[in-house]
């Protein structure tokens, strides 16, 4: 089992170096092998002493949620930097990897958020139909702040998009107020505005894409504050 741990994070720290030289597929590469290395795992809980299966279920669901989630991202990233069927492909499976990440997630709303953003961004006449599911999300994310995750700028993020994309502007920038009251730094601005901009790009008029130009304002000059 240890030899099983420090592999899976030896991946993760190649996938986030890779990520970090642009180098996306070698990125998902190393992802999917951890996830590959996880689901076995995980299916072989069932054969531990019962005192330790709960445990050791919930550590590997954990890090399946946070491997989908990042190789949802990668594949994001990857849709905003191509166009036409590339785009579409990687968009898909963007949203395919944030639906098996929503599966594992738990006192988290990375994959949830985006469950709902990719299918906007692949089509934002989904808006109504979405809105409901945005709703419900938000109600999600604020009884997990008001357990515990009010520390996380990250949970403040997600909280302030599901906010805009239920229609709330003032909620949303209330959250992106405290977004930044609980330690957003320039990065962590900038990676929330580009969310907000990958979705403005297919919202050429309208009430949204007011709404979320007035949110990039916002997190403007908040991120101006902290640079």
């Amino acid at each position: 089992m240890n030899g099983t741990i420090s592999l899976v994070a030896k991946l993760k720290e190649e996938a986030k170096a890779a990520r970090d030289f642009d180098d996306f597929p070698a990125a998902i590469a190393a992802l999917s092998r951890a996830i590959e290395i996880l689901t076995r795992e995980l299916g072989g809980v069932v054969t531990l002493p019962e005192s330790e299966r709960e445990a050791r279920r919930l550590e590997i669901e954990r890090e399946l949620a946070d491997f989908y989630g990042m190789k949802g991202g990668l594949h994001r990233r990857e849709a905003m930097g191509s166009s036409g069927s590339e785009r579409d492909v990687h968009l898909e499976k963007a949203q395919q990897m944030y639906e098996h990440g929503v599966h594992f997630e738990r006192g988290d709303s990375y994959n949830l958020t985006n469950t709902i953003v990719i299918p906007l961004i692949r089509n934002p006449e989904r808006l109504a139909e979405l809105q409901p599911k945005a709703a419900k999300a938000r109600n999600i994310v604020e009884r997990q702040i008001q357990g515990g995750r009010a520390t996380q700028w990250w949970a403040w993020a997600d909280l302030a998009l599901l906010n805009l994309l239920a229609g709330d502007l003032s909620r949303a920038l209330d959250a992106y107020a405290q977004f930044g009251r609980a330690g957003a730094q320039v990065r962590d601005c900038q990676s929330t505005i580009n969310v907000l901009q990958d979705l403005q790009a297919v919202w050429p008029t309208g009430e949204m894409r007011q709404r979320l130009a007035d949110a990039i304002k916002f997190l403007d000059r908040q991120q101006a504050s902290v640079s």
